[in-house]
């Protein structure tokens, strides 16, 4: 298991009203920067996956006064990290996210 992120900037409006016409214009900036930015209407689904990544993960990691990559080495580490990502995965469904578990486990 090691860490293997987009490194995607993802933007949305923080209210579900129409978005302020700027916020079309922030990844042009941004990715002009060197930063790959974009407009992501799911960005909540985003923000929920890596949570429960980092929630499963860095737990594991200060316990365990290890990698993430050493935790996803070792079978028993690997696997209470997995079950940790599908108790999470299932509260953010229960909260309406379409989240994908098989996305999180890929990071």
């Amino acid at each position: 298991m090691e860490s293997h992120g987009e490194g995607i900037v993802r933007l949305a409006a923080a209210s579900s009203s129409a978005a302020p016409p700027i916020l079309n214009y922030i990844p042009e900036f941004f990715t002009h920067s060197g930063i790959k930015t974009i407009i992501d209407p799911q960005v909540e689904v985003a923000i929920w996956e890596k949570v429960i990544f980092n929630a499963a993960l860095n737990g594991l990691c200060a316990v365990t006064r290890s990698t993430v990559g050493q935790v996803g080495g070792h079978a028993d580490t690997r696997a209470l990290a997995f079950q940790i990502i599908g108790e999470l995965c299932t509260t953010a469904h229960a909260c309406g996210f379409a989240i994908q578990r098989e996305r999180i486990e890929k990071q």
